[in-house]
């Protein structure tokens, strides 16, 4: 009656076979009239095929949409435990489970990383748990790298009873590789026979992503770790530097006064020279020792500025006059060319000047007997330039980067020959950096180098 009434129209029911099994049936009906009598007519499709195929695509779109959501957690978050949880709720949109266990793999030992529950009471297994890689289902799973489906009858291996105990009759392992094993994924429930073989390829397609999560979590421990070894052996390096300081300045303080008393009652030249020549040498030991503090405090940012308003012209003079010596004992010339006398920047200007020095020692240092070197100052709009050339060796095309590395000389011979430490440079950038300055180097090997130091004037 409700057809006739209906007119034309098509829906879905569900079919008997003679068997008793269901399946589903689109039936589309029409009715219409001859002679006064009404007549039904009705056609039933068996949709089986279809129905499964919109099944497997929302199925699809459920598996692409977890993969998704995996994804950015894994992309966006460090925490491994975030990612276990999410992976395990996520799972569980799709398969019904009651509590999955994650372990990780370590020099060869299964750990339990986590269990997630859903349904039933906490898990009592906790993360000292280890499953022995023999005679396990674990070891089957991962040397075979196929996923395995258990039901628990009789407790007899190590998984069995681990679980068993722990209120569970069936569960799946699945092996997480990588470019290697990386941990494994128990899916267990505590009914029996609760899994099928057919869920297998959706659980290892999203295993993977669980795979990555631990690797990354696996390099992100292993590079903290080394990091955290870096730093404590940096700190101890900053230690040492500081204590030698201390121990090396206090008898080179006492060795230099006794070396200017001995210098007054030198009565002949050639002790005088003798006694000069050790003060020099006593002057670039504190140098040195002197620059690796400081490069030291600079990396730990444990250094404090004495801003002012100071005489850019004075400070480069006063670092001029300062190595004037140290030029005339290698034969080299420094002549400057001062533009404007009155330039004043806001800067500390006791490391100002001490980078200032750093670079006319390397122009003097490794000039050539006889060399010049020229520095230049001026103001350049709102910024002060002061440009300090050599005609010395020059450095070799592609190199001039790892001149600002600590520690760092580019090769043995110029260490042999000039010596120092290759700090003097590096802590010249570093200070320039921290008054918001800029280093520039110009050099053509054999030819010379240029500094051209950039300082704003505010």
């Amino acid at each position: 009656k409700s057809l006739l009434q209906a007119g034309k129209r098509t829906f879905e029911y569900t079919g008997k076979m003679k068997d008793g099994s269901e399946f589903p049936v689109e039936i589309s009906t029409s009715t219409w009239e001859i002679n006064n009598e009404i007549y039904l007519t009705a056609i039933i499709r068996d949709i089986s095929k279809r129905k499964r195929i919109e099944n497997e695509q929302v199925e699809t779109l459920k598996k692409i949409s977890v993969i998704n959501i995996l994804d950015r957690k894994i992309s966006s978050s460090l925490d491994i435990s975030e990612v276990y949880s999410t992976f395990a709720e996520e799972m569980r949109k799709l398969i019904d489970f009651n509590r999955i266990y994650i372990f990780s793999i370590k020099n060869n030992e299964i750990i339990l990383e986590t269990t997630e529950d859903f349904g039933i009471s906490e898990s009592r297994i906790d993360t000292e748990n280890r499953i022995d890689l023999e005679n396990t289902i674990a070891k089957l799973s991962i040397s075979s790298l196929k996923t395995i489906i258990r039901n628990i009858d009789k407790p007899e291996i190590s998984e069995d009873r681990i679980f068993y105990n722990d209120g569970i009759r069936s569960y799946i392992c699945v092996p997480l590789i990588t470019d290697k094993p990386v941990g494994l994924l128990y899916i267990s429930s505590i009914e029996e026979n609760a899994f099928s073989y057919e869920i297998i390829p959706l659980i290892e397609d999203l295993s993977i992503q669980l795979a990555i999560a631990i690797e990354k979590s696996n390099m992100y421990s292993e590079l903290k770790k080394a990091y955290d070894e870096l730093r404590e052996v940096d700190e101890l390096k900053n230690n040492i530097i500081a204590n030698v300081r201390h121990e090396i300045l206090t008898p080179v303080t006492v060795i230099k006064g006794n070396l200017e008393i001995l210098e007054e009652d030198a009565e002949s030249e050639e002790c005088r020279n003798l006694l000069s020549t050790s003060k020099r040498y006593l002057r670039k030991l504190t140098d040195i020792v002197d620059d690796l503090v400081t490069i030291s405090k600079f990396y730990r940012k444990d250094f404090k500025l004495n801003i002012k308003r100071v005489n850019l012209v004075s400070i480069l003079e006063k670092a001029l006059e300062e190595r004037k010596t140290y030029a005339e004992e290698k034969n080299v010339d420094i002549s400057k060319d001062i533009e404007d006398k009155t330039i004043e920047i806001e800067a500390d200007e006791r490391y100002l000047k001490k980078g200032i020095i750093n670079l006319l020692d390397n122009a003097i240092k490794f000039n050539k007997a006889g060399g010049n070197v020229y520095v230049h100052i001026s103001k350049n709009g709102d910024k002060a330039v002061i440009k300090i050339s050599d005609t010395g060796i020059g450095i070799p095309k592609g190199k001039i980067d790892e001149i600002f590395y600590p520690l760092t000389q580019l090769d043995s011979t110029i260490k042999r020959k000039y010596g120092g430490t290759g700090s003097g440079l590096a802590v010249a950038k570093k200070i320039i950096e921290i008054h918001s300055g800029e280093l520039r180097v110009y050099s053509e090997q054999d030819k010379g180098t240029t500094f051209e130091l950039i300082i704003p004037l505010k």
